[in-house]
């Protein structure tokens, strides 16, 4: 189970619940596995999958920025080695940066991409997301019909990003830190997954990593 907090802070992170705890767990859990990436540098998001099998970065991959860019068919992706090794796959995302069209899905047995893309043409690519509740609901769903079967599942959330719009209580909570509130937001989010995994009886065996790309603002 693949996490990621697309434009979150770690030091953000660091104060609210089941993101600093699963950190916490995630690098231990890489310390232990002698093979943590401690100089893997990531530019966007959109090079993230690719980046983690070639090794080799924005400049080997070619993904320097967000569209645009197109992770070549040639690259091979996490979602790939876990298929190939009989897990079933599914990435849900909240962005259209990451849409499937730019490569990302390789591997991907279920991808949900579906943005509404009417916008396009007035709108910059990162404008056009959804929430993170709706994207986790996708994902819970997708891991109900995989039980029982070994997974590898990657969820996006991109509500970090602007314009911050975090729903109550937590905008209510934060009234003169808006991405603060994001930040507890997109914490509750992950819970709910972590939630789900406890309720099926996976969360023991199942590692789960959170990962964000950069802070506020980059």
């Amino acid at each position: 189970q693949l996490l990621g907090g697309d434009g979150a802070q770690v030091e953000r992170v660091a104060g609210v619940g089941h993101l600093r705890e699963d950190l916490r767990k995630g690098d231990a859990q890489l310390r232990a596995g002698g093979d943590a990436a401690a100089n893997a540098v990531h530019l966007c998001a959109g090079g993230f999958l690719g980046a983690q099998r070639s090794h080799g970065g924005p400049a080997a991959h070619g993904v320097r920025d967000n569209g645009g860019y197109r992770l070549g068919d040639e690259r091979t992706t996490l979602a790939e080695l876990f298929a190939a090794s009989g897990r079933r796959t599914g990435g849900f995302v909240s962005s259209f940066v990451l849409d499937g069209r730019w490569g990302i899905a390789q591997g991907f047995e279920t991808y949900v991409d579906d943005f509404d893309l009417s916008k396009l043409g007035s709108a910059s690519l990162g404008e056009i997301q959804r929430r993170g509740d709706e994207t986790v609901a996708n994902a819970k769903r997708w891991l109900s019909s995989v039980a029982g079967e070994r997974f590898f599942c990657w969820v996006h959330l991109y509500d970090p990003h602007t314009p911050y719009a975090a729903p109550e209580p937590f905008a209510g909570r934060y009234p003169d830190e808006p991405y603060n509130a994001e930040i507890a937001w997109t914490d509750s989010l992950v819970g709910r997954i972590l939630d789900h995994l406890e309720a099926r009886g996976l969360r023991e065996r199942t590692i789960v990593a959170v990962m964000g790309d950069h802070g506020e603002g980059l």
